[in-house]
């Protein structure tokens, strides 16, 4: 770093390129009226400069690298992740979710208004009721949305294995009844149904694995 000496010292040519070149690093503010007029009058500070500014550029914009072209075979997969959905089969699928969602809604929704689920704690039914419709709408979503149907098969599938599992506890303990757990069915043919959504897209991953 230059004294205050030292930079009186310099020649009006090193005093200019050492500013200029601070400018091109970024870290001086535009030339002043002094260097401005010695670059119009100084033609080797002005093909200094030039040259100065074409290595800087160079350095900082480099060419970019070379990359393959994807836009075909993304646009392969995201036809195949999605094909199941234009076909018969795949619309049959979705609205047959839709119907698993209206059910879900019918039964969640008088839990949740009324606080009334076999005898459960307002509270609890509360909550069972929110859970019960949140799990409507991830349905409706998905069948409006197929390609979407992926992204919700661990949670549902999840929630699925553990009513499965939890329902078949208690009715060897005898602490429920088979009627008091049909409902659960919903949830379970609403997974079925978003595995037959997700197909397409299972596969596909399958075959880049």
């Amino acid at each position: 770093m230059h004294t205050s000496s030292d930079y009186r010292s310099m020649t009006l040519c090193e005093r200019a390129r050492e500013h200029l070149s601070a400018e091109l690093d970024g870290y001086a503010t535009p030339p002043g009226p002094e260097v401005a007029r010695h670059l119009e009058t100084c033609t080797a500070c002005a093909s200094w400069l030039r040259a100065a500014a074409a290595v800087t550029r160079s350095v900082r914009v480099a060419p970019a690298d070379d990359v393959p072209d994807l836009t075909e075979p993304l646009l392969v997969a995201f036809r195949a992740a999605t094909a199941g959905a234009r076909t018969t089969a795949g619309r049959g699928l979705r609205w047959a979710l839709v119907f698993v969602a209206l059910a879900q809604l019918a039964i969640a929704v008088p839990s949740l208004v009324f606080g009334n689920d076999a005898g459960a704690p307002v509270h609890v039914a509360h909550e069972l009721g929110s859970w019960d419709i949140a799990l409507a709408v991830g349905f409706l979503y998905a069948a409006h949305r197929p390609v979407r149907a992926f992204g919700l098969l661990p949670l549902v599938g999840t929630l699925v294995g553990l009513l499965l599992m939890t329902s078949v506890l208690d009715l060897l303990g005898g602490r429920t009844a088979t009627v008091a757990e049909l409902p659960h069915a919903l949830a379970v043919l609403g997974f079925v149904l978003l595995v037959g959504l997700a197909r397409p897209r299972l596969t596909l991953r399958h075959r880049h694995a």
